[in-house]
């Protein structure tokens, strides 16, 4: 069976250069929001997201690709840029959508100091969206937002805290029945 679901890259403010890299099978804010109240004195952001099949398999992958810079469990001593270029190399033309709140260039070289190596992240080049119905989350107050989006949209306001998201990272709803 076929299972998708997400990979993301979180951060907190409380734990300076570390990064957590997961996987979920609900929308990667949401689980966000259910780990600020495990006690951090800061909320947990999620920094990049890409929705794939199998995100536990690939989830491994990663892991064991960044293991060098493993602290515990799901925490690794790298930037964000370092791990999203990691994940973007495993996930490849396999990813099925990914979303972060600033768009990167189209090419990056990523280099990490005590990693020794460099890897290149392309950004995939986005196709034409369908007219249709999509899901996503306002990435200010965490909003289910369900909305029909045209080829040409890029952006939505939130119908409760009026805040203008991007709709890049945005499910079409047949993507979640």
């Amino acid at each position: 069976m076929r299972v998708r679901g997400w990979i993301y890259i979180m951060t907190n403010q409380a734990m300076p250069g570390l990064v957590k890299v997961g996987y979920s099978l609900k929308d990667p804010n949401l689980r966000a929001q259910e780990m600020n109240h495990t006690g951090t004195p800061h909320p947990y952001v999620v920094e990049y997201e890409e929705l794939v099949e199998q995100p536990r398999d690939k989830e491994q992958l990663v892991h064991r690709n960044l293991n060098e810079f493993r602290e515990g469990k799901e925490w690794f001593r790298c930037s964000v840029k370092y791990a999203r270029s990691v994940i973007r190399q495993i996930i490849g033309d396999h990813m099925l959508l990914a979303n972060e709140p600033t768009q990167l260039p189209k090419t990056e070289a990523t280099t990490e100091p005590h990693a020794g190596s460099v890897l290149a992240a392309a950004a995939p080049v986005p196709k034409p969206r369908p007219v249709g119905t999509y899901r996503g989350v306002c990435w200010y107050c965490g909003n289910e937002l369900l909305v029909t989006l045209n080829p040409s949209d890029t952006e939505v306001r939130c119908p409760e805290c009026f805040r203008t998201n991007d709709v890049s990272g945005f499910v079409q709803r047949e993507l979640f029945i």
